[in-house]
C-alpha cells in the first residue's frame, strides 16, 4: 500500500506511535431517508483532515491507517488529503515535502487544495491581501519550517513578506499546490476541503465554497451523494448521514483525525491529545 511505502521513507527514529481510535456510534436513519451512502464493492477510503504543519502527527496516523488497513481485506485503498496541509504547525516544509514524495506515480494517495494553501500560492505570486491573509493564517510558523529567521516578523511590512514568501517557497512546492484538485470523488462519497452547495452539479460548485465555506452540507432527503471534509475547526470529528468532518484542529488539540470508509461502513482513527509546540 501507498501509505506502507510512505512510512518507510517518512519514519524518523524515535517517532512515537498511535495509541487512540474514535469509536463513534453507527448512523442510525429514521425510516424514509435514504439508503446509507457508500462506496463501490472492494474499493476503501482513508481521509485524512487539516494537517497545518503537523509532521509528527500526520507520520503517527499514516502508521495507524497502515496498521488498521492491514488488519482488513484486500481491497483498493485509496488515502485522501483534505487540504490545509500548512500554516500554524511548526513542520510545514516537512508536510508539504513528505505528500509531494508520496504522490508521485500514484494515483491511490489523493492530496486536495484547501484555503490555506490556495492564499499561499496568490500571496506568491504577489498578492499583497492574500499576503494580509496569510500573516492571519500563521505563515509565521510556516516560513520558520523553511529556515527563515522570524525574530523580527511583528516588524516586517507587507512588502517585505511577500519577498520573503518568494524567495522562501520553491518554485517546485508552488507546482505542485497548483496541481492540487479541489474534489475527489468515489462512489456516493465526494471529497472537498470545505463544503459543497446543495442543488449544483458538482461542475456547477465554485472555488470559493469548495475552499472556504463554513456552511455545513444539507441535501434534500433522497440525495445519496455525502460531503467528507475538514475546515471546520472541530474538537471532534462530525459523523452525520450526508457529512463527515474529520478537522479536529491538529495544530491546537494535538488530535489528527482520519476517517476510513468501505462500503456502507465508516471508522475513525486519531492521534491522542499532545500539547502542540
Amino acid at each position: 500500500m501507498v501509505v506502507a511505502n510512505a512510512l518507510d521513507r517518512a519514519m524518523a527514529p524515535g517517532a512515537m506511535t498511535l495509541r487512540t481510535m474514535f469509536q463513534l456510534p453507527r448512523l442510525k436513519l429514521s425510516s424514509g431517508l435514504a439508503a446509507v451512502p457508500r462506496l463501490p464493492p472492494g474499493k476503501r477510503v482513508y481521509a485524512v483532515g487539516d494537517v497545518h504543519g503537523c509532521y509528527d502527527l500526520f507520520v503517527e496516523l499514516l502508521q495507524r491507517i497502515d496498521q488498521d488497513n492491514a488488519q482488513r481485506p484486500e481491497a483498493d485503498v485509496y488515502l485522501v488529503l483534505l487540504g490545509d496541509l500548512i500554516n500554524r504547525g511548526p513542520a510545514s516544509y516537512q508536510v508539504l515535502s513528505l505528500v509531494a514524495d508520496l504522490t508521485v506515480g500514484g494515483s491511490q494517495f489523493v492530496a486536495l487544495r484547501g484555503n490555506h494553501e490556495a492564499t499561499l500560492v496568490a500571496a506568491w505570486h504577489g498578492s499583497a491581501a492574500a499576503c494580509r491573509q496569510l500573516h492571519r493564517m500563521g505563515i509565521k510558523q510556516t516560513l520558520a519550517s523553511y529556515g527563515v529567521d522570524t525574530t523580527d516578523y511583528d516588524m516586517w511590512d507587507i512588502d517585505q513578506l511577500i519577498a520573503l514568501v518568494q524567495q522562501t517557497i520553491s518554485p517546485q512546492h508552488i507546482a505542485f499546490i497548483e496541481q492540487m484538485p479541489l474534489m475527489w470523488t468515489c462512489g456516493d462519497f465526494v471529497f472537498v476541503h470545505a463544503s459543497l452547495e446543495p442543488g449544483r452539479s458538482l461542475d456547477e460548485q465554485s472555488e470559493a465554497t469548495l475552499l472556504w465555506s463554513r456552511q455545513p452540507y444539507q441535501p434534500g432527503k433522497s440525495d445519496v451523494t455525502a460531503v467528507v471534509h475538514g475546515h471546520a475547526n472541530l474538537l471532534e470529528p462530525a459523523n452525520e448521514r450526508h457529512r463527515i468532518c474529520v478537522d479536529t484542529s491538529a495544530h491546537r488539540t494535538g488530535v489528527l483525525t482520519a476517517v476510513g470508509l468501505e462500503g456502507p461502513d465508516r471508522w475513525f482513527l486519531a492521534t491522542e491529545p499532545r500539547q502542540q509546540p
